[in-house]
């Protein structure tokens, strides 16, 4: 690293050997765009953050009704499945799950008459947002405090170079791991992008595809060089130019149209031929990108069922659990961030919005195999009853394998 990429480097910018440049203070680069384009000009972090949003984007946010049942006809939850004039409730989360992987964090800022439910909901580009030039501490220990912290605004500049400042309590904040996990002004509100972990690994895919661009433009290529034996005896005597147009014209293939498309050439002295061509499988560009793809798979907790289905567009049994654990365990957290930030918000605790994924076909799957688990206790407590055994040995069986049995069962 020379002396002015040393220099660069303590103000947050870093620029790798592939001519990739960053700035960390902003989440944006100077010269190739922000993160987001690395994200999604990169067909591994691409898609992995694809399947993140696109499973995130058929979450079904309700409130309880007294019942149990989902209600939809909320103002909020009407909110959420139109938020503007741009996106779908799709949409809105395939963008949220998009920048917040990026950027490590997300804004929404609904909009809307003072006192009145909001009209539009918007995510913001974290990439288009600057802080205070000198933000409050987070430390916060009194009400005069924290009025004074979320009383700062932050300057959002759009597509159209249109500025807007924004009180720091008129947003939704959202993280992807957490705050808090640097040292600057904003950490307190901000969070660390994933994409930092492991910019070397997306940077090493993207090298490998345009290795292997240049490969495939030279493969086919071939060299000739003279056979001839020089002066002395053994020169080979060269080909009549009769015999050589004969031979052109009546025994080599054209293929193609235009001139010169000939797949032989007819000499009038012999040569040597060497092809230059390189088997893609000795150059490992298979095994460099499938390690690389590893690490950024599982930086973003995609199972690698999901990620060779994604790839190859097949499904099989084992995929399909693998999905309903990726839903389980990483989606469904997301989505209830959501949900309680929303609530928070909106001051619905009252009446708090909740989020399922039950309307998914795979997740039937899972509602299946409750209610088959479901029948079989009942028929071993049926036969076990049948056998004269009392209610309450057959209750501690049950309890001692990890199943209660209570009345209303």
């Amino acid at each position: 690293m020379g002396i002015v990429d040393r220099a660069l480097s303590a103000l947050g910018y870093i620029r790798y050997k592939d001519g990739t440049h960053f700035n960390f203070k902003r989440g944006a680069d100077f010269l190739n765009g922000d993160k987001l384009k690395i994200a999604t000009n990169n067909p591994v972090a691409s898609a992995c953050i694809s399947i993140r949003a696109q499973i995130l984007s058929q979450a079904e946010f309700y409130i309880e009704g007294t019942d149990g049942e989902m209600e939809v006809d909320h103002d909020i939850i009407k909110l959420i499945n139109n938020p503007n004039p741009f996106q779908s409730k799709q949409d809105l989360l395939k963008q949220f799950e998009w920048f917040k992987c990026v950027y490590g964090y997300v804004y929404q800022k609904p909009y809307g008459g003072v006192g009145l439910p909001p009209d539009f909901l918007y995510n913001l580009n974290s990439g288009y947002i600057d802080f205070p030039e000198k933000m409050l501490s987070p430390l916060l220990i009194d009400e005069a405090e924290i009025e004074a912290y979320f009383d700062q605004k932050i300057k959002y500049t759009d597509e159209t170079d249109k500025e807007r400042l924004i009180e720091l309590r008129d947003i939704i904040p959202f993280y992807d791991v957490t705050n808090g996990l640097d040292c600057t002004d904003q950490a307190a509100i901000t969070g660390k992008s994933k994409i930092d972990a492991v910019i070397k690994h997306i940077s090493n895919v993207g090298l490998v595809g345009d290795a292997e661009n240049i490969i495939i433009q030279s493969n086919g290529r071939e060299g000739f060089s003279s056979d001839a034996k020089g002066s002395s005896l053994g020169t080979s005597v060269p080909l009549d130019a009769d015999d050589k147009n004969q031979i052109e014209n009546r025994l080599l293939n054209n293929y193609g149209f235009g001139g010169g498309k000939r797949r032989g050439i007819a000499t009038q002295s012999p040569i040597n031929w060497q092809s230059f061509h390189i088997k893609h499988s000795d150059l490992g560009f298979e095994n460099s990108i499938a390690t690389n793809a590893t690490l950024i798979r599982e930086i973003f907790s995609v199972p690698n069922e999901l990620y060779s289905a994604h790839k190859t567009g097949a499904t099989f049994e084992n995929q399909k659990e693998a999905l309903i654990g990726f839903i389980q365990n990483v989606i469904q957290p997301v989505a209830d961030d959501l949900a309680n930030s929303w609530t928070s918000h909106f001051d619905l605790e009252a009446t708090p919005i909740k989020v399922t994924f039950k309307n998914m076909p795979v997740m039937q799957h899972t509602e299946q195999k409750k209610a088959d688990k479901i029948l079989q206790i009942a028929s071993a407590y049926e036969k076990l009853v049948r056998a004269e055994m009392d209610t309450t040995t057959i209750e501690a069986l049950f309890d001692n394998q990890g199943i209660p049995i209570t009345d209303e069962d």
